[in-house]
């Protein structure tokens, strides 16, 4: 039961920051001149590479905190800043035109990165590992995956039937619930070092 409170406890975070129905507009945009073979090979390499990223800070994070003597509240603080800058960026969409590319390259840059395995996921992925361990948040990973191969595979559909300005909302949305997390995340960070006097912890 615990395992599962963990696995929840990192799933929402990264479903917000990951935003499946945030990418399906993107992924259209992006695929619009390609064949569905095309359309297919850019989703699985999307995938592939955006997944193995992740996979990489999943398993070298708390050596690089290590390394950058950082503890858990330092990048409970930054990390959750971050979120919160990112979230309030896509909101308002302050951000650089995303870049069309030859099919063969789209699906690694900018799909796979940074669309998908972005600054938003890497910073939630390191601050989960944290929070919850490396195996709850390697489920919530996996189950997130999962969702955005569901959304990618069906993206035209999904954006005939609902429409793009009502996935734009619904993006937003999760963007408002990332900028809570990072709030929360930061308070976390202030709140141990309250409790235990500025202690550092190894």
């Amino acid at each position: 039961m615990a395992f599962a409170t963990d696995v929840l406890l990192a799933f929402v975070p990264l479903l917000a920051a990951m935003n499946p129905l945030g990418k399906a507009p993107v992924f259209i945009g992006l695929t619009q001149s390609a064949t569905a073979e095309q359309r297919r090979r850019v989703m699985w390499q999307a995938l592939g590479v955006s997944m193995a990223i992740c996979l990489a800070f999943i398993l070298i994070g708390r050596y690089v905190f290590r390394f950058l003597s950082i503890n858990p509240a330092d990048f409970a603080i930054g990390g959750g800043l971050l979120l919160f800058a990112f979230a309030v960026a896509d909101v308002l969409n302050v951000r650089r035109p995303v870049p069309m590319g030859d099919e063969d390259v789209v699906g690694v840059c900018p799909l796979a990165t940074p669309l998908i395995a972005g600054p938003a996921v890497l910073t939630t992925l390191l601050l989960m590992v944290d929070r919850v361990h490396a195996p709850a948040t390697l489920v919530a990973l996996a189950a997130n995956a999962v969702i955005m191969f569901l959304v990618l595979r069906s993206a035209g559909g999904l954006m005939r039937r609902v429409g793009r300005p009502t996935l734009v909302g619904l993006s937003k949305i999760m963007m408002i619930l990332l900028a809570a997390i990072g709030v929360m995340m930061v308070r976390k960070g202030i709140m141990f070092y309250v409790t235990n006097g500025g202690a550092a912890v190894e």
